[in-house]
């Protein structure tokens, strides 16, 4: 995949959060316009769906936290950014630890296939092992790929 970044990226923010009515919220956000540029990756207007797909284990301990209001909490998703196009395996998405500390939302990403990022979280859970079908390859040093080394001791 040459032309997907592996790079693990770091982002932390503040955030604040307000109620405003929305007659407020569109003037705001007209007035931002003359400032702002449209996102090259979405549409004409610079907008574009969003699809993220989250994971939790059997206790629901991410749900939970949030829930529970705990200071400092994470979660695990996968988040495909798209302007159109069917989801394929060959279609890059974002890996992300998103985790929260008091107030401040801090957030891990890597650029990956849709393919390699499922492998990743299925096997960081547990869930994807060898196939057993595949014959694995000699290790420098073994008889064979598991057998005892080639070396003796005298």
């Amino acid at each position: 995949m040459p032309s997907l970044s592996h790079t693990i990226r770091k982002f932390d923010r503040f955030e604040l959060k307000y109620l405003v009515p929305l007659t407020v919220a569109e003037a705001f956000k007209n007035s931002l316009r003359a400032y702002l540029l449209p996102d090259d990756h979405g549409n004409s207007e610079g907008s574009y769906r969003l699809a993220s797909l989250y994971y939790d284990g059997p206790d629901l301990r991410f749900y939970w936290e949030k829930v529970d209001g705990i200071k400092f909490r994470r979660k695990l998703r996968i988040r495909r950014y798209h302007a159109g196009g069917p989801l394929t395996g060959d279609s890059p998405v974002f890996c992300e630890i998103k985790q929260r500390v008091d107030r401040v939302t801090q957030k891990r990403r890597v650029l990956l296939t849709y393919r390699e990022a499922l492998r990743s979280a299925l096997r960081a859970e547990g869930l994807l092992t060898r196939d057993p079908r595949i014959k694995e390859r000699k290790k420098p040093g073994l008889k064979r790929a598991r057998k005892a080394p080639t070396y003796t001791k005298r």
